[in-house]
């Protein structure tokens, strides 16, 4: 074999291996981009700054949050360690609920305090004494109209005196609208408190789940 064969087969193996290279990284690429998420971070309508949800500090609704995400996407509640008013509870914009595309994860127990984004997680979450049990809670209510009567304070907010039926009658039927999550990307829920939805259906009233997936509501 001639010196200049040699060289032609060096250098043919040399492009076909930058090649395959090239394709490895950019395989990598597309498959980086595919597993990349988008995290909103959320407030109650009345503290929420109308942000792009980038940040505690640009934080948006969560009606917001959830026309933009996409499957694989999570969303964050800002909690509050006292729901001792109406101000600091999440209030459904519609009959059928907030509606959780497939595939998205909502998580409560967050306190909202700018600069945590990368330090308080879906991980390490603050606790009260309880593990199961988070020190931020976060509360997701059916009273649209915001006029379910209460006691004065604490967590009775949340659980309405009286008839529930006359109280309510005026109220959703659902918290949550769930689809449920397909492939790899399941639906969650995780730490959140729902309350005060009005159903006589029987399809469920604080979660109703549409579609045969995968779906998870927790703590």
């Amino acid at each position: 074999m001639k010196m200049k064969d040699l060289y032609k087969m060096n250098s043919a193996t040399g492009t076909t291996r930058k090649a395959a290279f090239l394709a490895a990284c950019l395989f990598l690429c597309c498959a980086m981009t595919a597993m990349a998420q988008n995290i909103y971070y959320v407030k109650p309508l009345n503290e929420a700054s109308k942000g792009n949800g980038s940040s505690w500090q640009d934080a948006t609704t969560l009606y917001e949050a959830l026309r933009q995400a996409e499957a694989g996407d999570e969303i964050r509640l800002m909690g509050y360690e006292k729901v001792d008013s109406r101000e600091k509870v999440y209030v459904v914009p519609s009959e059928e609920g907030f509606a959780v595309p497939e595939g998205v994860k909502i998580y409560g127990g967050f306190s909202g305090t700018p600069g945590t984004e990368t330090t308080e997680t879906p991980d390490n979450r603050a606790r009260r004494g309880d593990r199961f049990e988070f020190r931020y809670i976060s509360v997701v209510v059916a009273d649209r109209d915001k006029d379910d009567k209460y006691f004065p304070a604490g967590p009775s907010l949340i659980f309405p005196t009286g008839d529930p039926d006359d109280l309510r009658a005026d109220n959703a039927s659902h918290v949550f609208t769930l689809t449920a999550g397909s492939g790899t990307q399941a639906t969650e829920l995780d730490g959140l408190t729902i309350a005060a939805a009005h159903n006589t259906t029987g399809t469920g009233g604080g979660v109703t789940v549409t579609g045969s997936g995968t779906y998870h509501i927790r703590h």
